[in-house]
């Protein structure tokens, strides 16, 4: 049980910080303390239900390296067709469960349309290691500066958040620059 305890609180910390950088990982450049959204705890074993709620309140300077103009589209990865990522936007939440053997699954949903964002070889990838120097949890209430490095669209998971700038028409987008949250 106790190992089960810490297996969820892991994973609502990981989702609070994959949801927290979704919703603040570069839409501004300026600083502006942005709130996480709820994330539903669930425990399967016994067929309970869980909620909490959980809110982190972060001040960012955003890296050199990302536009200062808001991103064009944000999502979860919801698929990948060679060279064009469809992301599921909208409201973003992250439903955690626990399955028969013990291990968390972490379910992310969105509730807006998928878009295609095309990725060329002029596109700028980079990957948000933010966490990294904070032991992989996030200060609340504090200004930490955002922190990039080169990125691979190979690396981009599924229901991975990634933020896209570049020029919109319709349902697809033609990405300059993509920013997506490192998975370590």
């Amino acid at each position: 049980m106790k190992r089960l305890a810490w297996l969820i609180g892991g994973a609502v910390a990981l989702a609070a910080l994959l949801i927290g950088a979704a919703l603040i990982g570069g839409r501004f450049r300026s600083l502006r303390p942005q709130p996480a959204a709820p994330v539903v705890v669930r425990e399967s074993s016994d067929g309970s239900v869980t909620t909490a709620e959980t809110t982190m309140q972060l001040e960012m300077e955003m890296a050199d390296e990302i536009p200062t103009e808001p991103s064009t589209v944000s999502g979860i990865l919801v698929g990948r067709q060679d060279n064009t990522l469809h992301l599921g936007t909208g409201q973003i939440g992250s439903k955690i469960a626990s399955n028969p053997d013990g291990t968390v699954r972490v379910e992310t949903t969105h509730d807006g349309p998928v878009v295609e964002v095309v990725i060329t070889h002029d596109t700028a990838v980079y990957k948000d290691v933010t966490a990294r120097q904070y032991g992989g949890e996030l200060p609340s209430g504090r200004k930490i500066q955002q922190m990039v490095e080169s990125g691979s669209v190979d690396e981009i998971e599924p229901n991975r958040v990634a933020i896209v700038w570049g020029d919109r028409s319709g349902d697809r987008v033609i990405a300059r620059v993509l920013l997506y949250l490192a998975s370590d």
